[in-house]
């Protein structure tokens, strides 16, 4: 059986929820590789207030009220796409 990824979960998750941004979805990425905002930030060059804003914004398109439960969603979809 072939282990479905983290990458392929986000990918899901921001079809599932309307999230086109690509900023929303690299962020999205980056957060789920375990980066903070300033981490992420001086990956792509933004300020880490910025990073928070656009995944504020996720959580506000989502209605998961905070990054915890993103994370959450989108480890349960990896692991519902292993069975």
């Amino acid at each position: 059986m072939k282990l479905i990824g983290i990458d392929w979960a986000v990918e899901e998750f921001c079809n599932m929820y309307g999230i086109k941004s690509n900023r929303q979805k690299q962020v999205l990425q980056l957060v789920m590789d375990g980066l903070n905002d300033k981490e992420i930030g001086e990956f792509l060059g933004l300020s880490d207030k910025t990073v928070a804003y656009h995944f504020c914004n996720v959580i506000k398109k989502t209605n998961f009220g905070d990054r915890k439960n993103v994370q959450a969603e989108i480890y349960k979809i990896a692991l519902e796409g292993n069975r």
